[in-house]
């Protein structure tokens, strides 16, 4: 999967979570953190595809034949295409962990108004 249809897949799949969080069923909603897991798991995924990516760019700089410095080969990397989208995807990894810290939170309170019902 391309960083950017994983990032676009799970930025909409979260904008429709927090749009209708309040509006669900708990069944639903714990049927939505279990997709969020595993779109969390891509991402993750997706993530580590792109370090391995940066790791054998930077080591191609050092090794080639021109003369380059460590910070200069970082400073090549973190110019790079790759860079950039394994830190966006970084940032959409924490916030795919908040929003599922939400969810929880939002059914352990649904449960909890459940039983005080009963």
């Amino acid at each position: 999967m391309e960083g950017q249809t994983v990032r676009g897949m799970v930025t909409k799949h979260l904008d429709n979570v927090m749009n209708n969080l309040d509006k669900l069923p708990p069944a639903m909603i714990e049927k939505i953190a279990l997709e969020l897991s595993v779109l969390l798991s891509n991402v993750n995924d997706e993530i580590t595809r792109l370090e391995s990516t940066c790791a054998k760019n930077k080591l191609d700089i050092l090794t080639g034949e021109e003369k380059t410095s460590n910070a200069e080969a970082n400073s090549h990397i973190e110019a790079s295409d790759e860079y950039a989208e394994m830190r966006k995807l970084k940032g959409l990894y924490k916030s795919m962990e908040e929003v599922i810290r939400v969810i929880k939170f939002r059914l352990k309170r649904l449960e909890a108004e459940y039983k005080n019902m009963r």
